[in-house]
């Protein structure tokens, strides 16, 4: 593990040559300008990290440019700042190379979500507090890999930040309604992640889930509560033919 902050070129180097093997980090480029910055952070990053690879793709058109670590992180940042040391140490972890570092308590917790979870958290460089944040919630999919977690930096999409009514960072969203404004506490979210209602997400959410290929894992959530969910509706109804067949394959599994 590296310290949270003033990572300079020679701990990623040192921070390198501990990994077991050779990781994979997936960059989502797409038409938004802010796609350049994140491709000079990778390619920053991999100048001083050999085992670090990185896949390329073309997003969707209207989607925000990403880095995708493994299938449970997305990061819509520039993680060089005060998120650089958070950001590399769970990559490690990602790679089988550290201790989750969860408590029992939240991890017992985090164990009984059986089903997709998605949770937001906005930061910014700027936010002394933010990387902390990150280094406790975003462990979570280590603990159970339903649970996903998108970081974004609510300044430079800040637009973004402002159709979800962030007014303060770091700021945490639980899918479905839940908000954690500054240090939030584990076990807090971990219980929000529990409780929460499916039925009450946005099409946005149903529409990552299709993204991520786990479109049975939608029809599942709408068997498990015997109804079809609002937000998949606005999905067939929507523009987009990839996100309508594939809430139309949801519909399907479920029987409707």
């Amino acid at each position: 593990m590296i310290e949270t902050f003033h990572v300079t070129a020679s701990d990623i180097r040192a921070w390198n040559e501990n990994l077991p093997d050779h990781v994979t980090l997936k960059f989502v480029r797409t038409r938004d300008e802010r796609s350049s910055l994140l491709k000079d952070f990778l390619v920053q990053l991999t100048g001083h990290a050999s085992k670090v690879r990185v896949s390329e793709s073309e997003g969707e058109p209207d989607q925000m440019p990403s880095i995708r670590m493994g299938d449970f992180w997305t990061f819509h940042m520039v993680p060089w700042g005060r998120e650089l040391g958070v950001f590399l140490n769970l990559l490690a972890a990602a790679a089988g190379s550290g201790d989750p570092h969860v408590s029992g308590e939240v991890a017992e917790k985090l164990r009984g979500i059986n089903e997709p979870s998605l949770m937001d958290i906005f930061v910014s460089d700027l936010c002394p507090g933010c990387p902390a944040v990150i280094d406790r919630l975003c462990r979570f999919p280590l603990i159970n890999p339903l649970i996903h977690v998108r970081v974004i930096d609510g300044v430079l999409f800040h637009e973004w930040a402002f159709e979800m009514s962030v007014m303060a960072l770091p700021t945490v969203l639980i899918a479905g309604g839940q908000r954690f404004t500054g240090q939030a506490r584990p076990e807090e979210v971990a219980d929000g992640l529990i409780h929460r209602d499916p039925s009450k997400l946005g099409a946005d959410v149903f529409a990552w889930m299709i993204h991520a290929g786990d479109a049975s894992g939608l029809a599942q959530m709408m068997i498990n509560r015997g109804k079809v969910f609002p937000g998949v509706l606005d999905l067939i109804a929507g523009d987009s033919f990839p996100l309508r067949l594939g809430a139309m394959v949801a519909m399907e599994e479920v029987g409707l």
